[in-house]
């Protein structure tokens, strides 16, 4: 089997006299596709940035549900009484551990960045690209949660909190991208 692209057309080889043609949507793929391959994000950054997201929202839905069940016990409650007073103190901590490996991902980025502003590309463009991406799948991150937290019957108050924070720290990011 032979497969070849070649225009709008995508020619299939399958046997000898047997060719089928069908229609390609776009010679150099959607638009999506070129945003993708153009970002200085890899698969897996996206992947280590969507569990770090989700980690700082379910970590602010983990701390509820300790203050349910610690709302049952008085036990329960005298253990764990500063950890539900400082949970928020304690769910930015944990988030600094995005921020950690958004500025660790902005420093490696630093060649790419200069090799692409090498060949045409604009500074401008290329933050604007990693800004998107970042709050595209912040966003993707905590609306799965949001999900998760209003299923199980949690607050999403600290969601936002959360959100707010990590917003902050990919705006940050993207400020420095480039940067010497």
């Amino acid at each position: 089997m032979i497969s070849i692209i070649k225009g709008k057309y995508h020619w299939i080889i399958k046997q000898l006299g047997h060719v089928e043609i069908s229609l390609v949507a776009s010679a150099k793929g959607g638009t999506v596709r070129r945003f993708m391959d153009r970002s200085i994000l890899r698969l897996n950054n996206r992947l280590e940035l969507v569990f770090l997201y989700l980690g700082c929202f379910l970590l602010a839905g983990f701390f509820v549900y300790l203050k349910h069940q610690a709302d049952d016990s008085e036990v329960l409650m005298s253990y764990i009484k500063f950890m539900i007073e400082k949970r928020r103190a304690f769910v930015l901590g944990f988030s600094a551990f995005v921020l950690v490996f958004l500025y660790q991902l902005v420093t490696k980025a630093r060649t790419e960045v200069r090799c692409r502003v090498l060949v045409g590309d604009t500074l401008r463009q290329i933050k604007l690209r990693y800004l998107v991406e970042c709050l595209i799948l912040l966003g993707i991150s905590f609306l799965l949660s949001t999900v998760v937290h209003l299923l199980l019957g949690f607050e999403i108050v600290d969601s936002f909190y959360v959100l707010l924070a990590l917003a902050a720290y990919v705006l940050l990011s993207a400020a420095f991208l480039g940067a010497r």
